[in-house]
């Protein structure tokens, strides 16, 4: 008789699957590693420019 061995987790094409079914260990590191990528810096010019003043209707 043949028996399927039971583990708690296991890898399947990169997708983490564990017996809560939960995404919490796909979705968190990825989301970790996407903040660390998309952080945009302010812009420089910004400093260096002064204000432009508004216009009062002319």
């Amino acid at each position: 008789m043949n028996s399927v061995e039971r583990v708690s987790s296991t890898t399947f094409l990169k997708v983490h699957i564990s017996e809560e079914l939960s995404w919490t260990n796909n979705t968190t590191p990825k989301a970790k590693k996407t903040q660390t990528r998309l952080y945009f810096p302010p812009p420089i010019c910004s400093f260096l420019l002064p204000p432009i003043p508004p216009d009062h209707g002319q």
